[in-house]
């Protein structure tokens, strides 16, 4: 009985076989085509012709293109260069060849690799593996990624429709050849797929037993923001973050993704920006922690976020995002609004402001509903509570070394033509954006702030303290380390030292 039921089952198989419609689709000469892979960055491009009008006379039906050729199509970074390709792909179509192309993704350029080499795999002895093989970057790499997103847009674009390309062959047997990645990428996306397995801390610890040896996991990397009596503490680019007060913790999260930024409000609000791999995500919390609102961002679309603040009254997050397309660079500094006046607008965004050709790397919340985005070309001041409008950008032709603020200045300090003195600085008014003073210096700072409306620069045994007006107050060396130098008083500064903790009183 089993055999016969098993000799039906056969022939109905044979039976549906035979009524596929594979036969139907296909011509029998098309159900086989004999394909051959073509280098012609190999090659003297007058062999090109000669190579593929040979190569048809073969009988071969298909070639691939490319899938080494990274260096040939973007020679310098942004710079693209595919009319060698377009002539090889068109020599193809002359003689009836169809072209498979390929991501030229396993061998990217020597200038990505010497340029960023933050994108190479790492082993386990912490040494990179270095340009000259293929897949050498890390997958992990989210600069990788956005490079590889780049080039093979600008590919599907030029080729996606042309007739002669019938395919495309994504990357080159992907595999690593048993190269295991122990790059701070490949460590960072490892702890983003373990917050997404085991969701908190305690559960990783008591799944994998790690009280054992005492390898219990907490933060790796804790920064902290700030605000008045409010300060959230993260774990960059971990997924803790916990939100305090002056009466202790009032909240923490386990977030989704590994955290780039966190800041607070003085309210106690945070706002958190996220990596997400191919997208970025902006999160905003309350003050125990519990998520209020979340935002998904593209790369090409608002651009990938650089920076962020939130208001003092935590209604509106301010986000400056960059977009780069080629060698273009578009900033784009958008207000989102979480309270009634933010709830009908898409996105919650209420206003927003392109900076074509401009980088706007830092942003912050002043007083009195005040803001800024500091760029590398200046900075532009806003105002408003509720929609924040532009009120006064300064703009400038000049290199800017460092920027310093608070919530009644801005500084700008640039290099001196001048022989004597090696920087100039520039002080505005954050009410107005006009200039208060300018002044030469000739100090060689690492750290430039603003602490008690008094300007304060700093490197590792050496001190000046200029006030408000640009006046020299003191200038001065010490034995020892300088970690940091504020002021605490009047006329008192605390000064910190690897060796301990100094006060300076002046006169």
């Amino acid at each position: 009985m089993k055999k016969s039921l098993l000799v039906l089952a056969l022939l109905f198989s044979l039976v549906s076989f035979a009524q596929s419609p594979v036969d139907k689709s296909f011509p029998p000469e098309e159900l086989f085509a004999l394909g051959s892979y073509y280098y012609p960055e190999q090659w003297d491009s007058s062999q090109w012709e000669r190579d593929l009008k040979k190569m048809s006379e073969m009988g071969i039906k298909f070639t691939h293109f490319a899938e080494f050729a990274w260096a040939m199509m973007e020679p310098e970074e942004g710079k693209y260069d595919f009319e060698w390709l377009d002539r090889a792909v068109s020599l193809a179509d002359k003689y009836g060849l169809k072209v498979i192309m390929c991501t030229p993704t396993p061998t990217p350029p020597v200038w990505l690799s010497k340029k960023y080499p933050d994108i190479l795999i790492q082993r386990d002895n912490g040494i990179s593996i270095q340009h000259g093989r293929r897949q050498h970057a890390s997958w992990s790499s989210d600069r990788y990624r956005r490079y590889v997103e780049n080039i093979v847009s600008c590919l599907a674009m030029r080729y996606g429709n042309h007739p002669a390309v019938i395919g495309w062959q994504i990357d080159n047997e992907p595999g690593h050849y048993g190269v295991v990645d122990y790059s701070e990428n490949a460590q960072i996306k490892f702890r983003v797929w373990l917050q997404k397995k085991y969701r908190t801390i305690d559960k990783l610890n008591d799944t994998w037993g790690t009280s054992f040896w005492s390898e219990t996991y907490q933060m790796q990397n804790p920064v902290a923001d700030v605000n008045g009596t409010r300060a959230v503490i993260a774990d960059k680019d971990g997924t803790t973050l916990e939100i305090y007060d002056k009466s202790g913790k009032t909240g923490s999260v386990t977030t989704s993704y590994s955290i780039i930024k966190a800041r607070v409000s003085k309210s106690g609000l945070v706002a958190a920006i996220l990596d997400g791999g191919d997208d970025t995500w902006i999160d905003f919390y309350s003050t125990d922690g519990s998520l209020i609102a979340e935002n998904q961002t593209k790369i090409d679309d608002p651009g990938y976020p650089l920076d962020i603040a939130v208001s003092e009254d935590g209604v509106v997050m301010m986000v400056t995002y960059q977009f780069v397309d080629g060698s273009d660079t578009t900033s784009y500094v958008a207000f989102y609004n979480f309270g009634d006046v933010g709830q009908n607008e898409d996105d919650r965004i209420v206003s927003g402001y392109k900076y074509e050709g401009v980088v706007v790397p830092q942003i912050q919340y002043l007083s009195n509903n005040r803001s800024i985005a500091l760029k590398d070309n200046g900075f532009t001041i806003y105002q408003g509570s509720q929609i924040p409008k532009e009120v006064k950008t300064i703009e400038t032709d000049k290199e800017i070394v460092s920027t310093f603020y608070d919530d009644d200045m801005v500084g700008l300090v640039f290099k001196n033509d001048s022989k004597d003195k090696q920087y100039i600085m520039e002080v505005y008014n954050t009410a107005d954006g006009k200039l208060k003073f300018k002044e030469d210096f000739n100090i060689p700072y690492t750290t430039i702030k603003l602490s008690g409306g008094n300007i304060l620069m700093y490197n590792s045994s050496q001190m000046c303290v200029m006030n408000s007006r640009g006046v020299q107050k003191y200038l001065g060396s010490v034995d020892g380390t300088i970690k940091d130098f504020f002021k605490i008083g009047m006329n008192r500064y605390l000064l910190v030292l690897d060796s301990g903790v100094d006060v300076i009183k002046l006169s």
